[in-house]
């Protein structure tokens, strides 16, 4: 209406808002320096070219156990070779495998999948063995929008955006600088760390919690971590058809 006044109150902020008032009293590249050399630092990082993992995982809701090895190269490749187990039983296998640029999955209980779209972006950025050392090429933007509690730890939340693909969260400790939980933005999936040991010299989380597409809530509990290990290239390809699929 011509000459009217009025007087709006906010009633409350969004999300954006929120983030866009918060003054971190620290900066982006003091908190990721922090957290590298939390890590180990980045010297020690860098002299490492693979990692073998070996765990076990529980995914209560189903009754299911499972043996994994995973392997990882730098800068990122990753491979994944899954035991399922009801009681005693083996009842299947999971294979996933990417060599940097192409991957995908073999599995007895699915279909055979070739990563494709956001799936391959966001599985490129997973698979690098060391993100916090490649940060700056493999993310646009890097901002901390605030702090929460990971358990009973505070923690800075950072927002890491990449040019293509989906937007990772690291839940970083105020304190001791260990990234406590990941969250990837497209499809809601996260895993919280706890259970802090070095090995050769890196700091490396030894209990995984999150949820398996799939499955569930899954607990994984590494039994063995060992750097610069032997590992062949075929790893990180598809299983040739000849050669059947299912490592384990």
């Amino acid at each position: 209406q011509p000459g009217a006044k009025f007087i709006c109150k906010r009633v409350h902020e969004t999300k954006q808002d929120a983030a866009s008032a918060f003054a971190a009293p620290i900066t982006v590249e003091e908190l990721m320096q922090k957290v590298i050399d939390a890590q180990g630092g980045e010297a020690n990082l860098k002299r490492h070219k693979n990692l073998r993992l070996k765990a076990r995982a529980t995914v209560e809701t189903q009754g299911l156990t499972m043996r994994m090895v995973v392997y990882s190269r730098a800068p990122n490749a990753e491979a994944s070779d899954l035991t399922l187990f009801a009681g005693k039983k083996r009842i299947g296998y999971i294979r996933g495998y990417f060599d940097g640029k192409e991957g995908g999955s073999e599995s007895s209980i699915t279909p055979i999948a070739k990563l494709s779209g956001d799936s391959l972006l966001d599985t490129a950025i997973a698979s690098t063995l060391f993100p916090e050392l490649n940060r700056k090429s493999l993310f646009k933007s890097v901002t901390i929008t605030g702090k929460e509690k990971v358990g009973e730890e505070e923690a800075y939340v950072v927002n890491l955006k990449p040019e293509k693909g989906s937007a990772v969260t690291d839940y970083v400790s105020v304190s001791s600088f260990r990234v406590l939980r990941r969250k990837v933005q497209t499809g809601g999936q996260a895993e919280t760390y706890s259970d802090f040991r070095t090995v050769e010299g890196v700091v490396i989380p030894f209990v995984r919690t999150g949820i398996m597409p799939g499955f569930g809530e899954t607990v994984t509990t590494v039994t063995e971590a060992k750097f610069d290990v032997k590992i062949s290239d075929s790893i990180f390809h598809a299983t040739p058809p000849a050669a059947g699929a299912g490592t384990n």
